[in-house]
């Protein structure tokens, strides 16, 4: 129900003037210093809308809550991250090749992002 809502957003959560900024962060985040990428995506959050930024904070809240119980449910921040990416960002393109790279970019920086702000 929520994925679905996420998708019925006339704008996706993250803007999809900062798509491009989002998937040069997933791009650029290797396996970098945890405290490093915590900060580079804080630092993304804040030009996030006021209300999408309680939005995300409620959802990565939620998703933090489900991934400590990943050992039962098997849903970790990358499962999870598969989950909202599609809710979380829209490819402006329209241009198939570029939507199926960007996929993977999407995916990474939602599980970022998951783990940044829960």
């Amino acid at each position: 129900l929520l994925k679905q809502w996420l998708r019925d957003l006339a704008e996706p959560l993250i803007p999809t003037e900062l798509y491009e900024e989002a998937i040069k962060i997933a791009k650029s985040i290797k396996d970098e210093d945890p405290k490093l990428t915590k900060s580079v995506i804080d630092g993304f959050v804040t030009q996030l809308p006021a209300l999408n930024q309680k939005v995300l904070e409620h959802i990565c809240t939620l998703a933090g809550k489900i991934a400590d119980l990943s050992s039962v449910n098997k849903m970790t921040y990358s499962n999870l991250a598969i989950v909202f990416a599609p809710g979380f960002l829209r490819n402006p393109s329209e241009d198939p090749a570029e939507m199926l790279e960007n996929s993977k970019y999407e995916t990474a920086f939602t599980n970022h992002l998951l783990q940044a702000v829960a």
